[in-house]
């Protein structure tokens, strides 16, 4: 049995079978007080299941203790988040007459005694420990995967108390057409009972778990039976009835919900729209259906906490539902995102008309973002009257430029920004795929700009090119006079950032195929000396050049050499180098600044990671230490979040 004593900082262990005696260990534990100079707040004590560990639980910014039952050595140091904060955590109940709820204090071994599971205290998440190897900050991660929540759940009733809410707060239901067979035992899944998808939702339904879900996502392929008999005869199918049905259900259930995401292709019908003008939802995302198959059209309502609003796969033809009135009343909206099928644009067919969308705008839109793609229609100055460009702060548009030979078809950014006096005094990101003289007349007008996106084609040799845009079969192939492998027109765009949004630019992506001279880059580095993030192309000869050019970006996070789409060069030279010459170059490369906060570097499709400053035995002369960054190589998964990378692309 053992005993901790927090005002002698020691933990005593007894034997049972005769209390009479004195304890037969005592373990010191002073070593690990509270700098404070304060009494230890331990919170519990707890034997792992194979009885060779003792955690000791405690209440104070320094985290848990991890123990050798036998020898009370320090087997794992158990840090929470933010532990160099002292003392400004949210405590577990303790003697303190506060009575604060539940905190970091709450601790507890998992039943194979590796992991341990607590509070993080600062905020309502799980957090989970790896016990095993030595004493180490990195232990700690939280519970995210749905997967682990779900284990965790079965763990014991007060995991399932804890990490309940965390599983249900981001729901994602994913629809097949077909039944799907396990590839273990050839069992259809859902055998017994319905397809995952059908019980996900009626556990929304029947259950009371919907009041965490914050997040509630629909995706795939619903199965619509005798489709085409029911729209014959003026009907809906009543599979998709009885879905719609479920989930207006489920929405009006999930009092917590904030965003919904229907990405099913099927239709959601007027009763869903109506249960979402009931809710507190503040962001919405909807693909409307491809079929040409009759079906209702909505007259979609309102939503009076409606900030962030994105629809795809818009198609005149297809029977779509009628947003106008819910872009006109909905005054909450600031994040607008339109994204309409690239069919009209490939078959030459300006069938859009943006006053079915904006005609009911009795005043103009208050956007801070706006994002369009794929737009194709006559331009008719709507924007003048529906959108006032003077407080939007992101702006992006993808195949919405006038390509060369568009004479008829122009979009509404390209027609905004021909015009010099319309004012953009807080834009601060623009992103979009076509380079040109009205792309630099935007960027000479503004001033201040933070981010800039030049999205250029992608490698053919990189499998994960998401290149599928169409272009107008206006032009009819042929390249434009403001080609993007223009010399001159790349030394524009490059003066016109350099000179107008220097001081300000954090992040800078330009297009591959603008092989980047010397001069070019000394002008970027010069004038940009806040970059954060910067991808270029350059066929860089000799990797004396990053030495040069490293140093001088002080805050470069990412930094990515593109290759050249149309001549692998520069990609077949990154490969021709022997294995781990890149990460010895990078490392040496990198480390004339040990304050440098560099972390990722991409030359043509080589990803690699720059961790911190340590000492390696120099190969040449032995005995003698150099000093370098450790480099090792990534897979692209390990920088899908990095903005740089994420946002080159044109979803």
């Amino acid at each position: 049995m053992a005993v901790a004593s927090a005002s002698t900082s020691s933990v005593l262990l007894y034997d049972i079978r005769n209390y009479e005696q004195e304890p037969f260990a005592t373990f010191d534990m002073r070593e690990y007080d509270p700098p404070s100079g304060n009494l230890p707040e331990w919170t519990k004590l707890e034997f792992s299941n194979d009885g060779k560990s003792l955690l000791v639980s405690t209440n104070h910014g320094q985290g848990h203790l991890l123990l050798d039952a036998f020898t009370g050595m320090l087997k794992a140091h158990l840090p929470r988040p933010y532990q160099s904060t002292w003392g400004v955590l949210r405590p577990a109940p303790s003697a303190t007459p506060s009575k604060l709820p539940l905190g970091q204090g709450d601790t507890s071994f998992t039943a194979d005694g590796r992991y341990v599971i607590g509070g993080s205290g600062a905020d309502r998440d799980a957090v989970v420990w790896d016990t095993q190897g030595a004493v180490k900050k990195e232990g700690e991660r939280k519970l995210e995967v749905p997967a682990d929540l779900a284990r965790t759940c079965r763990t014991c009733r007060i995991f399932y108390y804890m990490t309940l809410p965390q599983l249900y707060t981001n729901v994602t239901l994913r629809s097949y057409d077909s039944i799907r067979y396990s590839s273990e035992d050839g069992r259809p899944e859902g055998c017994g009972m319905g397809s995952p998808f059908v019980m996900g939702l009626n556990g929304l339904v029947l259950r009371n778990v919907a009041g965490y879900v914050k997040r509630l996502r629909f995706v795939g392929e619903w199965k619509e039976c005798d489709l085409e008999e029911c729209y014959r005869k003026g009907r809906v199918p009543d599979s998709t009835m009885m879905l719609n049905t479920l989930v207006r259900v489920a929405i009006e259930r999930s009092t917590a919900l904030k965003e919904l995401c229907w990405e099913l292709n099927t239709k959601m019908l007027l009763n869903v729209w109506q249960g979402l003008a009931q809710s507190q939802i503040r962001s919405l995302t909807i693909r409307f259906s491809s079929s040409r198959s009759p079906r209702p059209v909505a007259l979609v309502p309102p939503l009076p906490s409606l900030v962030s609003l994105r629809v795809s796969n818009i198609d005149p033809t297809c029977y779509e539902d009628d947003i106008s009135h819910l872009l006109a009343r909905s005054r909450n909206l600031r994040e607008l995102s339109l994204v309409w099928s690239p069919r009209m644009r490939e078959a030459g067919e300006p069938s859009i008309h943006l006053d079915s969308l904006f005609g009911k705008v009795d005043q103009p839109l208050t956007l801070t973002k706006v994002a369009v793609k794929n737009l194709y229609h006559h331009d008719e100055g709507w924007c003048a009257r529906y959108y006032d460009p003077s407080i939007t702060e992101e702006l992006t548009f993808i195949n919405s430029s006038e390509n060369h030979g568009d004479k008829r078809a122009s979009p509404f950014i390209d027609f905004k920004l021909r015009y010099s006096t319309i004012s953009l005094p807080r834009l601060k990101l623009v992103r979009g795929d076509r380079a040109s003289r009205q792309f630099v007349e935007l960027l000479a007008k503004t001033k201040g700009l933070e981010k800039i996106y030049i999205i250029g084609p992608k490698t053919k040799n990189n499998p994960e090119s998401d290149n599928t845009v169409p272009r107008s079969p206006i032009s009819n192939g042929s390249s434009p006079p403001n080609s993007l492998s223009s010399d001159t027109l790349r030394d524009e765009h490059i003066e016109a950032i350099t000179q107008k949004h220097g001081q300000t630019l954090r992040h800078l992506l330009l297009p591959p195929q603008w092989r980047l001279t010397s001069d070019n880059i000394a002008l970027i580095v010069r004038n940009c000396p806040n970059l954060e993030q910067l991808a270029f192309g350059a066929d860089f000869d000799k990797f004396s050049n990053l030495r040069l050019l490293v140093p001088f970006l002080p805050k470069i996070f990412a930094l990515r050499l593109l290759d050249n789409p149309d001549n692998s060069g520069f990609r077949d030279k990154m490969h021709a180098v022997d294995d781990g010459r890149h990460e010895e170059i990078i490392g040496s490369s990198t480390s004339a600044r040990e304050g440098s906060k560099i972390r990722w570097m991409e030359l043509a499709d080589l990803l690699f990671e720059i961790g911190k400053v340590e000492p390696m035995e120099d190969p040449d002369n032995p005995g003698k230490m150099n000093y370098r960054r450790s480099v090792r190589k990534r897979h692209r998964e390990a920088v899908e979040d990095v903005d740089i990378w994420k946002l080159d692309s044109y979803k």
